[in-house]
């Protein structure tokens, strides 16, 4: 097993540099495609700190300094809109200084950009992407979420064990492939179950530019009277809120279970109604209260250079950015075809994941943690 230490630096005082402060000796460029305005802002501007945390943690380590290595990024912005994803890609790409990209941010726009990857041979790691099958799509696509269907099996594992529910309900964004994939999972999981029946479904739809869940106080009605004791709601950020909100709102009472609900979602929903989240539970990639070496290192390092504690979406920028550093490092050559090559040799990584390694299709393997939001 490999283990890798960055040495976080307060401040550092840099020498024999250009007026701009950079050493352009061994300048590595790596694209940063992330949804930095729209519906998603929040999310991706949180999982750009985490990147620009990672670049400078590794701009400060003995590994690129000793070389002369410095990782700048160019950062791109498709404004939570999947029509915009392959443009801006492709923007990128097109200047052949870049050597890797980090990004894009959902599945639906990952989905965009595999032919794009595959034609400019240069490799992505999503932060987040998670829906079944994506990174079969192209040798030059990696994720370092974890994909359905390695969340939600050990998640109804643990969550079934605990609550020992036999009726549930669903409710998933149709419109989103994440959502769309996460609910197919939980469905075929569940069948597994003789014990477990779904009772009730809910489906609905939320355009890309609106944060706003439609009213589902009809379909909620209906849940009520179900027998349902679980619901399990598959969406994106604003539709685990939203519909968390709503399930408040209309009285019902069975906890939801949300596949990588977030620590920002439950701030949200606890900030427009303190009791809304009460006995939520995530399958998720990370939780801030790991007791796992590094992940307690990154939470002090984030919350100094921040002064606030990270999210999880600031812990899933800042380990897609650390595994590609160290791919960075690691590779024979500062080319895009040799750090791809040097990702694919990813096993055993030290993460604030634990022990992270990319399968055959380039997608994360390592454990997932499950949690409950109680008592506030």
């Amino acid at each position: 097993m490999k283990y890798i230490t960055f040495a976080f630096l307060t401040a550092l005082v840099l020498t024999g540099c250009d007026s701009d402060g950079h050493d352009h000796a061994h300048e590595i460029e790596i694209g940063v495609l992330l949804s930095l305005t729209g519906p998603l802002a929040q999310n991706g501007n949180d999982m750009l700190r985490g990147m620009e945390l990672a670049r400078e943690e590794m701009n400060n380590s003995a590994a690129f300094k000793d070389h002369g290595d410095e990782v700048v990024f160019e950062i791109h912005d498709d404004g939570s809109d999947v029509n915009r994803t392959d443009p801006e890609m492709r923007e990128l790409l097109g200047h052949d200084h870049i050597l890797a990209v980090l990004g894009p941010h959902t599945s639906s726009s990952t989905k965009q950009v595999t032919g794009t990857l595959t034609e400019y041979k240069v490799a992505a790691i999503s932060p987040t992407s998670s829906a079944v099958g994506l990174g079969a799509a192209s040798d030059y696509l990696f994720r370092s979420s974890l994909t359905v269907e390695r969340l939600v099996p050990s998640g109804i594992r643990i969550s079934k064990a605990s609550l020992n529910y036999t009726k549930v309900a669903t409710i998933v964004n149709k419109s989103d492939v994440f959502s769309v994939s996460n609910n197919d999972q939980v469905t075929a999981v569940l069948e597994t179950y003789p014990d477990v029946s779904i009772v009730h479904t809910i489906e609905f739809e939320r355009p890309q530019t609106s944060s706003a869940v439609p009213d589902l106080s009809a379909e909620l009605a209906a849940l009520k009277t179900s027998g349902a004791e679980a619901v399990f709601v598959s969406g994106l950020s604003p539709d685990r809120i939203g519909v968390l909100l709503q399930l408040h709102s209309n009285g019902v009472t069975a906890p939801a279970i949300i596949s990588l609900l977030s620590s920002y979602d439950i701030g949200e929903v606890v900030k427009a109604e303190p009791a809304a989240a009460e006995g939520a539970i995530t399958f998720n990639v990370w939780v801030a209260a790991s007791s796992h070496p590094a992940s307690r290192e990154f939470v002090e390092h984030f919350s100094e250079h921040y002064n606030a504690e990270p999210n999880d979406y600031a812990a899933r920028g800042y380990a897609a950015a650390i595994i590609l550093l160290d791919a960075v490092h690691e590779a024979k050559g500062h080319t895009a075809e040799a750090i791809r090559e040097a990702l694919q040799q990813t096993k055993g990584l030290d993460t604030i994941y634990g022990s992270f390694s990319f399968d055959e299709h380039g997608d994360g393997v390592y454990d997932a943690a499950v949690a409950e939001f109680k008592d506030g």
